[in-house]
């Protein structure tokens, strides 16, 4: 109805020149969107066939090679497609072949599919005056990251993505993105690797302003502690190396030492240094 549509194009802002299209099926729809003017409404023709008739191959949802091969072979618009049989589109052009086919004989029974949504969480700071100082920025980084863990989008989950967006004097923007093995469940991992990942980094300018998202996020995971100090203490251990060996993106060259025949009178027989596992 005409209100639905008012309604629809009244959500775009007005410097979008949003378009409506209304028909039968999404491409008939999106052709009379293109033909509409800036923000009006455009209601495709009953005569669906006959209306697309004219269109460019080019509004097709196909291959832009498949395209320009339809022009190859003289098929400039869907009037020319529709007046083909199928058979020789589809053996030539394969799935797209058959799409174009059936969407210029004004068929289109593809369901609408919403765009998935990917939810993540992001926290901004604008410093007072531009900074160098890359300890200024870590200890921004720590209040941002301790607004976006407790925010209730994050309660029960966990973030496999880190990614800062640091605002440089004179409209310059550096970015730095942290994918872990694990998920980051709480600030103090994040927090960790974003240290670790920005150790020895020198800042590209003055920094005006800072950004943090937490995206990819999941389930949290809980780990069940032992009580024996040794034993947490060696788990510890085994996460450090395991977030050092995501940092370097390669196995570290740490080594622990493994009995062998430690009753031997030949030393290189009595341990052997082994890769550090958990």
């Amino acid at each position: 109805s005409a209100r639905a549509a008012s309604a629809v194009l009244g959500a775009a802002p007005l410097q979008y020149g949003a378009r409506l299209g209304v028909g039968s099926g999404k491409f008939p729809a999106y052709v009379a969107a293109q033909q509409a003017d800036a923000g009006a409404a455009r209601l495709a023709s009953e005569d669906v066939q006959r209306c697309l008739a004219p269109v460019s191959v080019d509004l097709l949802p196909i291959r832009w090679e498949v395209q320009a091969r339809l022009h190859q072979f003289g098929l400039h618009t869907l009037g020319h497609l529709a007046s083909r049989p199928l058979g020789p589109l589809q053996a030539q052009f394969g799935r797209d072949g058959a799409l174009a086919w059936q969407l210029a004989q004004g068929v289109d029974n593809r369901p609408l599919l919403p765009r998935p949504h990917a939810a993540t969480v992001v926290e901004r700071l604008d410093f007072s005056e531009p900074t160098t100082s890359l300890g200024t920025v870590l200890l921004a980084v720590d209040v941002l990251l301790g607004r976006a863990y407790r925010h209730e989008g994050l309660q029960g989950k966990a973030a496999r993505v880190v990614e800062l967006t640091a605002g440089l004097l004179g409209a310059g923007v550096w970015q730095r993105r942290l994918t872990g093995r694990e998920p980051y469940g709480d600030k103090a991992s994040a927090l960790y690797a974003v240290k670790a990942a920005l150790d020895s980094l020198t800042l590209p300018g003055p920094v005006t302003g800072l950004a943090v998202e937490l995206a990819g996020l999941v389930g949290a995971t809980g780990k069940q502690a032992s009580l024996f100090t040794e034993v947490r203490a060696k788990e510890q251990l085994a996460e450090s190396i395991r977030q050092l060996s995501a940092r370097l993106g390669a196995p570290t060259p740490i080594y622990r030492y493994q009995e062998m025949e430690p009753w031997s009178r030949i030393p290189e027989r009595r341990g052997v240094l082994v890769p550090f596992g958990p």
